[in-house]
């Protein structure tokens, strides 16, 4: 019987060196199943919660041509991660006649559904444990006062005001509290030396008003106020949710770059605005 292999890793304590590993695993597979190796596909640092791997289509395209008859992988969450993608593409896999063969999973059994449907529903939730304990780390990382990977404008590290910047935010408050609206502010700075947070000469109006809104300059500290939900269907795709408060907050006046009264004039002007 021709098999293909298919190996795959994340970003999640893996590395390149263990494509070459598991598919040395599953060359084990295959000969003791009596395979013949015919190819094999690879991704590289791609989620198994998202069917957009270049490898895997390739391996799914050549097996809608009956190019082999088997699929050998060292385990099944290297082919999938997520139910939504595990069981169509295992219904579909045996209608075409083909077999899916890993240490964990032999869809020639006859306990092959059961058992693909409670390894795949442990693998989801593997996943989503995952997302947990990165978050938490994330937020101890909050709570300690350090950098938690995000950017802002104005800082370096997040944790360190960058001068230069900091010289441009207050010019744009000020302006602001003058009476300038956000289009004639992003005219007036857009200059070699005073570039946008994209790098660029030309500021948007959108950016100013993402800066004269943005409470971080008054030195608050948040984290966890908004969170992505990953899709069940694609981990890429995530949906925006804004939570009523913040995981973590605090003031850190080493941290403000707006002083308040500046901050509370221009927040007055901008609520004058909406409501004229």
């Amino acid at each position: 019987m021709r098999a293909a292999l298919y190996a795959r890793y994340s970003t999640e304590n893996q590395r390149e060196a263990s494509i070459d590993d598991q598919l040395r695993e599953c060359k084990k597979l295959a000969a003791a199943n009596d395979f013949v190796v015919v190819d094999q596909f690879a991704d590289y640092g791609i989620s198994g919660g998202t069917s957009e791997r270049p490898g895997y289509q390739l391996m799914l395209s050549q097996a809608r041509v009956g190019k082999f008859e088997a699929i050998v992988a060292e385990d099944l969450s290297r082919l999938w991660r997520g139910m939504a993608e595990q069981a169509p593409r295992l219904a579909e896999l045996s209608d075409l006649g083909l077999h899916v063969v890993t240490h964990d999973f032999d869809s020639r059994q006859d306990s092959a559904e059961i058992l693909g449907a409670v390894s795949g529903a442990m693998n989801s939730i593997y996943r989503k444990e995952i997302s947990r304990r990165t978050k938490r780390g994330l937020e101890g990382k909050a709570l300690a006062g350090q950098s938690t990977g995000g950017r802002c404008y104005g800082y370096r590290g997040i944790t360190v005001v960058d001068v230069d910047q900091a010289h441009t935010i207050r010019k744009i408050f000020e302006l602001c509290a003058e009476g300038w609206s956000a289009q004639h502010i992003a005219n007036i700075i857009g200059c070699p030396q005073c570039l946008s947070p994209g790098g660029k000469t030309r500021w948007a109006a959108s950016t100013i008003l993402s800066i004269l809104r943005n409470p971080r300059y008054t030195g608050a500290v948040r984290w966890g106020k908004t969170a992505s939900k990953p899709s069940a269907v694609d981990s890429r795709l995530r949906r925006r949710l804004v939570k009523p408060q913040a995981t973590v907050e605090r003031q850190d006046e080493s941290l403000r770059i707006v002083p308040q009264e500046l901050w509370d004039r221009v927040q007055r002007t901008i609520s004058e605005r909406r409501a004229a």
